[in-house]
Order: C-alpha cells, then structure tokens, then sequence
C-alpha cells in the first residue's frame, strides 16, 4: 500500500510542481480559469487536518514519491479534494488506494463528503465515477461530482500496489 507522507524538505514541497512539470502527468488535462494547481501551498497547507490536508503519495516498493493528495474544507462535513497520480504510474491502482486512506483520514476529521470539480472534458472523470462518486452539478463547462467518505473508506479496492510488482486494477 503506497503511504502519505506529509512533505517536510523544500525537496518534497517542490514535488507538486515538479508533477505539474511532467507532461506525461498532464497531458490531456485542462483545469478550470479559476483554478491554479501552481497555487497549491496557499489551498492545501493548512496544519490542522481538520481544514484541511496535503501528503505525497510514497512507494516503499519503488522508492519514490508517484503523486499527492489533499482536501481543503469547504462547508460543514464536506472537503474538496485534490488527487494526483504521476503519468507514467497511473493504471497501477494508486488513485484507489490512496483515495481510501485520505476518506479515512477525512473521516477522522469530520469530513462526510468529498467534492471535486473537473472541466466537463477532463479525462479523469470516470476515475471518480468508478469509485463511488456521483455527478451532482453541471453547467456545460464543469462538472462536479462528490462521494461519501464513508462509501470510500469501505471500497474493495486493492490496497497492496506497486508498479514493479506488475500489479494491474
């Protein structure tokens, strides 16, 4: 199971952007006008984890960092969510399992529902929908899906993944 690391070095508060600089990270991938991933430190580096929080996403079989997670609080028991999965690992089964532990996480804080907001084209929206998220509001441009925490935290999917062990969702 890949583990999350709260960043610590610069070296680690630098691997956001260093992902946003990975082609194969976004490519396909457009975000919303009003959205800046480069802006991630003033949305996600709140120390109280019951507003919000931020970790890296570790492989101990790879030995290194594959992506990062976050949730910021938006109203009462509810968190947007902020998920990131390295391109080149991507298809491995990280995005499921790190979504189930940061709904735990969540869920230890309070937080019932997870929202995320995409483009209505964004490639990774069916990600979400395979993985108990609902579309709840769409204006042509974005879509908004949401998820119960709860649901998330009791998901079957596979918790043990690494890319070199060849294991495949």
């Amino acid at each position: 199971m890949p583990d999350l690391i709260m960043p610590e070095s610069e070296e680690e508060l630098q691997f956001h952007e260093t992902m946003l600089a990975n082609r194969a990270s976004t490519e396909g991938i457009r975000i919303l006008p009003d959205q800046d991933p480069s802006a991630w430190k003033t949305h996600w580096g709140e120390p109280d984890t019951a507003k919000a929080c931020y970790r890296l996403v570790y492989c101990d079989g790879c030995g290194y960092f594959v992506g990062d997670v976050g949730y910021r609080c938006t109203a009462d028991n509810a968190a947007d969510l902020w998920l990131m999965v390295l391109g080149d690992m991507r298809s491995e089964g990280y995005g499921s399992a790190v979504l189930k532990q940061i709904a735990k996480e969540a869920a230890k804080n309070g937080i019932t529902t997870f929202r995320v907001v995409l483009p209505a084209d964004h490639p990774d929206i069916e990600f979400f929908r395979k993985r108990y998220f609902r579309d709840t509001e769409s204006d042509g441009e974005r879509i908004v899906l949401t998820a119960e925490t709860a649901d998330l935290t009791r998901c079957r999917c596979e918790e043990n993944v690494c890319s070199l062990s060849g294991h495949k969702m």
